[in-house]
This record gives structure tokens, sequence and C-alpha cells, in this order.
């Protein structure tokens, strides 16, 4: 009774037009959402492997001119790079780097206000917040769109849309009284619709999760990652 009522919960949803439409509308915000999730790792990824090039060229450069100075080279005071203070503040600082986590496609989260790399230096007047670089403000108040944004703010949409009407539907169109004079219980009835539209939801998350790891070329054989994985599912 249990499977038959459940096929008749999921005609009786394929039926309305609503539904479709609303599950339309969720999937291209999870499109987007992932999309541009994975837009984001890659522009850190990038931007990492920037400072780190730039980091290594002017090392090399450092060693270079440091070779140069063993010969007998001259050099201004200023830009002596055998000067603690010149190699500690202008001329050799590295670069502190928090990479992207093996999800991060998945939620941005404040990664887009909060440095994840800067200049370490000697310098005392360097200060974490001055080390951002230059973003529209207004992205960065409203915040970037991923797909952790769609299944906080999005998702309760589906639900609603999903089991809004359960059984007030059936109760004010009078089928209810007639189901439930059949050999069918309230409690396996309600079960029934229950069963189909989790197994909705919750197959959709799953299936948006897959796809974010497979666009966002997240890394599973990372340290944690089958963790962070179950936790989000």
């Amino acid at each position: 009774m249990l499977a038959r009522i459940i096929r008749h919960e999921w005609r009786a949803l394929a039926a309305d037009a609503t539904l479709w439409l609303v599950g339309a509308v969720f999937i291209a915000a999870i499109g987007y959402g992932v999309w541009n999730g994975a837009r984001w790792v890659q522009f850190q990824r990038a931007a990492i492997a920037t400072a780190t090039l730039e980091e290594g060229e002017r090392y090399g450069r450092l060693r270079a001119q440091l070779d140069e100075l063993a010969r007998g080279g001259k050099v201004s005071p200023f830009a002596d790079p055998r000067s603690p203070s010149n190699a500690g503040g202008r001329l050799g600082p590295r670069y502190a780097v928090l990479p992207p986590a093996a999800l991060a496609p998945l939620a941005v989260g404040q990664s887009d206000l909060l440095p994840y790399y800067f200049k370490v230096s000697t310098d005392s007047r360097d200060a974490v917040v001055s080390a951002t670089e230059i973003e529209n403000p207004q992205r960065l108040l409203v915040g970037r769109f991923d797909l952790a944004f769609v299944l906080i703010f999005f998702y309760p949409i589906l639900i609603l849309a999903l089991a809004y009407n359960m059984l007030s539907a059936e109760q004010e169109q009078g089928t209810l009284s007639l189901t439930l004079s059949q050999p069918v219980s309230l409690t396996t009835l309600l079960t029934g619709k229950v069963v189909l539209r989790a197994g909705v939801l919750v197959g959709t998350v799953v299936l948006c999760t897959l796809a974010a790891l497979v666009v966002g070329g997240v890394d599973l054989a990372a340290p944690g990652a089958f963790v962070r994985l179950a936790l989000w599912l």
C-alpha cells in the first residue's frame, strides 16, 4: 500500500506545472551557484600562483645580486640585500598563503572579505586589512552567489513548494475522506507523501553536490575531504 501511495503522489506532483517551474528556477540557481563558486576558487588559485611566482622571481634576482656583490659589485645601502633591515622589509618579504580547502567550490564563505594571501615582512606598518584587493563594495556587502547560498535561502522555498499542501489539498478537494475510507491509515498516507518528497529533496541536494564536485574540480583525495563532504550532506 505504501508503494502505491508513493507512485500516486509522484504522478500528482509530476502533473503540477508550478512545481516544475519552481524546480527549473532552482536548478538554474544551482548551476549558477556551482559555476560561480568554481570560478572564485580558480581566481584564488591563480592569485596565489601569481604571488608565488613573483616571490620566486624576486628571490632569484636577490641571489643574482648577492653573487654580484660577492664579486666586488657595489649597491646603495638602502638596496643592499645583505642588510637584515632591507631583506626583512622591502626586498625579501615572504607570502603567507591560505589555499582554498577541498570543498571550497561549494561555499565561498568570507574568503572574498578576508585575505587568503599576505606579504609578511618586518615592516610594522603593514596590516592584514590593508592587504586586501580592490573589489566592488556592493558585491562584498551582498556576498557571492554560491551553492551554499542556494541551499540556505532557496532550498526552504522548494521544501515549502513541495510540502505546504500535503493534506490540505486533498481535504479541500474532498478526496481525503474517500482515501481514508479505504484500508489505509492516515499515518501510512502521510508517510508515503513525506517519503516521496524527502526523496526528491535529498536527491536534489546529493546530485547538486556531486555536480559541484565535478565542475569545481574538487580533490576528494585531500586530507579530510570525505569527512567534510559527509558533514555537508
